[in-house]
């Protein structure tokens, strides 16, 4: 018989980072374990997207309690927590439920609190340093009650979680000296990329043009007009360079590149995750630059991996992983 695990996020698997980060994994871990995946989703997915994810997982006997994501502000958050936390509770009481996965701080704030009344185990799926991400990226103050309360938090899953995984070895020195948290208890996973879908074909690109790629999000962590004047001063000296960029964030995009007068060798467009592929195979080098801060240190963008599987070199900013 299987350990039966249930897998906790707060991202939704129809989200481009669910279905890379997330589906991944646990089509993997579903050979060793009896999986259930309780995701919070985004309603503005069409049901094609739905049916095709969960045919998949019905395929593979994983079970999935799908709950739709609450955009409403401040409430919102207290309306997902609160889904969340019965659905465990439920799972706990009447299904005996001993084992959770919980992938990011909310999930395991959550298995925190229900771990003191009930004997479970949780695994913290640390992703970053989640509340130092809203102060650095958010100008969250570190004054503020909520940075001080969850910090504590933070602080008392590390000491009472089952297994650590943690996304930079940097961040793991931090955790072993900051918490006191014995290293073997400790695991570094940086990111995964479907080798299968990401292999490259590359094109013939008989013009001998150079061309860049930007992938992803381009705020937060990521300062892309580094990147775009870097870009321009090059396509100054060599007009053969090229920047597409990926992103979903075209709004936001649009009025970036307004101050850079149009121009014609920067493309972009939005794309899934399904379709990432195809316009990264005549990419020659995928780029991005990264601020400097001390959440950063726990972060391994996904990118790096997709880029490297294509075999597409990186040009960065340096940063200790």
């Amino acid at each position: 018989m299987k350990k039966k695990v249930i897998f906790i996020s707060f991202d939704g698997i129809l989200d481009n980072l669910g279905k890379s980060q997330i589906t991944s994994y646990l089509f993997k871990l579903n050979n060793y374990y009896k999986i259930t995946l309780v995701s919070l989703e985004n309603k503005n997915k069409t049901k094609e997207e739905f049916i095709n994810i969960k045919r998949k997982y019905t395929n593979l006997n994983i079970d999935w309690i799908k709950l739709n994501f609450s955009k409403i502000p401040i409430l919102g958050f207290f309306i997902n927590f609160s889904k969340i936390f019965f659905i465990i509770l439920f799972l706990i009481v009447f299904k005996k439920i001993k084992y959770f996965h919980c992938r990011s701080l909310m999930p395991s704030i959550i298995c925190y609190y229900l771990n003191l009344f009930f004997k479970i185990q949780y695994l913290f799926d640390m992703r970053g340093f989640w509340i130092d991400e809203k102060s650095d990226r958010k100008n969250l103050s570190k004054n503020n009650i909520s940075y001080k309360y969850i910090k504590y938090l933070e602080n008392k899953i590390l000491q009472n979680s089952s297994q650590i995984i943690s996304l930079t070895n940097q961040a793991k020195g931090i955790i072993q000296i900051k918490n006191r948290i014995d290293k073997e208890k400790i695991h570094i996973i940086p990111t995964c990329a479907d080798m299968k879908k990401f292999h490259r074909n590359k094109k013939l690109n008989n013009k001998n043009d150079l061309i860049f790629c930007y992938l992803g999000t381009i705020d937060g962590a990521y300062d892309l007009e580094i990147v775009l004047n870097y870009f321009n001063k090059l396509n100054q000296e060599y007009n053969n360079t090229y920047l597409k960029i990926l992103t979903n964030q075209q709004f936001k995009l649009k009025k970036i590149l307004h101050k850079y007068n149009k121009n014609k060798n920067i493309t972009f467009n939005s794309v899934n995750n399904e379709k990432i592929v195809n316009y990264l195979n005549d990419v020659d080098f995928g780029i991005f630059y990264l601020k400097d801060n001390y959440s950063i240190k726990a972060s391994f963008p996904t990118k790096i991996s997709e880029y490297l599987s294509l075999g597409i070199p990186i040009i960065t900013n340096p940063y200790n992983l």
